[in-house]
């Protein structure tokens, strides 16, 4: 995604001598009048040149859109988000007049993403936001970009192979190996695994529970803590030194970035795909010497794999072992209906489901006939 051009609004970075940000103040580029440390309420006053409730541009519109009650209930994660598509939309649209949005427009922007159709689609429902509040204050009639019809998506039916887990762990930094435990046998989002700290983690009946309030949903999980995971989490990090530990100011984090700090998400996933890579090249190394054609060394990457892809494996491997979906769904934070949506996509014609299943009828089987003899025996002795 292109880096949105200027906000409308001068910000100054207050920061401490360590370098961590203190706070964040915004001016009025023109008259540099001070307008507070909300970056929406900011650009919302520069916008409206001093009229809030004026809003006679697209930028104006979602300016006051970012500002207002409705997206300031999403929840922190979801606002970061629709924040990137709101700025977009924001730069592609700034000076045109919030009516000039009309459905052949939606149309013409939806198309122009026919490449990358995940994209378009959520610029599209940022639009259709947008515009139905636009509706509610008055400033357009109707929603133009109300029913435009989505994109195809190409569905994921991606999991990891217990061999291909294996090889990112041998291939991973400690700190790496944490946040793919974490992430897989917790079941839960990235940003909540990057969040975990010691006071997430509580022991009791023997053994670690993870306690957590997923940052999207709100919903609160308490889940024991696989023994894998807490095998990888006892490994040692590796020790820091000089400024870097004296700068840790944050608590401590079970996935902490180099700096001890929260990870910013965009260096995190660097590191991530530097780990994924690593274990990508030995893997060819090895395969490719053992006389593997090309084609059967890219079966077996993980370049086609996504971290968030570790979360649905997690929910196959519980199933798989017979857990029901109440019981994953307890532990994801799904709902019932979600999981079981989740588990037709991932599990369908698994060989080894498959197999289990047949063993299962042919146990049955057996159950039955023995049940069916002892009754006729019984009824001869009779």
């Amino acid at each position: 995604m292109a880096r949105p051009r200027s906000s409308g609004v001068k910000q100054v970075v207050r920061k401490r001598r360590d370098g961590t940000v203190l706070r964040i103040d915004y001016y009025d580029p023109r008259t540099m009048e001070f307008l507070g440390n909300d970056r929406d309420a900011a650009m919302a006053a520069v916008a409206g040149g001093g009229k809030p409730g004026r809003i006679d541009t697209f930028g104006q519109l979602a300016t006051a859109y970012l500002a207002s009650p409705d997206f300031q209930r999403l929840a922190p994660a979801t606002q970061k988000l629709n924040r990137l598509y709101v700025d977009e939309l924001r730069e592609r649209f700034r000076d045109l007049e919030p009516a000039a949005i009309t459905r052949p427009v939606v149309r013409r922007l939806r198309d122009a993403f026919a490449v990358q159709p995940v994209k378009g689609n959520r610029l599209v429902a940022t639009l259709r936001r947008l515009l139905s509040y636009g509706v509610a204050v008055g400033v357009v009639r109707d929603n133009a970009a109300s029913r435009p019809g989505r994109l195809p998506e190409a569905p994921r039916s991606a999991v990891y192979s217990d061999a291909q887990i294996e090889r990112f762990l041998a291939a991973a930094d400690p700190v790496l190996r944490r946040a793919m435990a974490l992430m897989l046998y917790t079941v839960q989002r990235p940003a909540d695994v990057l969040a975990m700290g010691p006071q997430h983690v509580t022991y009791r009946d023997g053994r670690a529970w993870i306690s957590l309030r997923q940052a999207k949903t709100g919903e609160l999980i308490d889940v024991p803590l696989h023994s894998r995971a807490a095998a990888i989490l006892a490994e040692p990090l590796p020790p820091r030194s000089g400024r870097r530990a004296a700068a840790i100011l944050a608590p401590a984090l079970l996935v902490p970035s180099p700096t001890g700090r929260p990870w910013m998400y965009r260096n995190f996933c660097r590191a991530w795909d530097k780990a994924r890579a690593r274990a990508d090249y030995r893997l060819a190394r090895q395969m490719l010497a053992g006389g593997a054609s090309k084609d059967e060394v890219r079966v077996e990457m993980l370049a086609g794999l996504q971290r968030r892809d570790l979360r649905r494996t997690g929910m196959v491997r519980m199933a798989e072992a017979g857990a029901s979906t109440a019981q994953i769904a307890a532990v994801s934070g799904h709902r019932i209906e979600q999981v079981q949506r989740i588990l037709d996509t991932y599990i369908p014609r698994r060989s080894e489901v498959a197999a289990g299943a047949i063993a299962a009828w042919e146990s049955g089987q057996r159950s039955n006939v023995v049940v069916f003899q002892n009754i006729r025996t019984r009824a001869n002795a009779g």
